[in-house]
């Protein structure tokens, strides 16, 4: 996987409307997945294209 398989919470509340902390909200509450590295959350693209899917 190379770097731009990555987003941040940034990166998907920009691609989702969303604001941030509805992003954190939605990894906090395991809706959407992702790790936590370093005190950040990352999340793959295929993990946001499952949630989009889900929803």
């Amino acid at each position: 996987m190379s770097e731009k398989d990555f987003l941040t919470v940034a990166d998907v509340a920009r691609e989702l409307g969303l604001t941030a902390r509805t992003v954190r909200r939605l990894f906090s509450t395991g809706k959407l997945r992702g790790k936590k590295i370093a005190g950040k959350y990352i999340i793959t693209r295929d993990a946001l294209k499952r949630y989009i899917d889900a929803a």
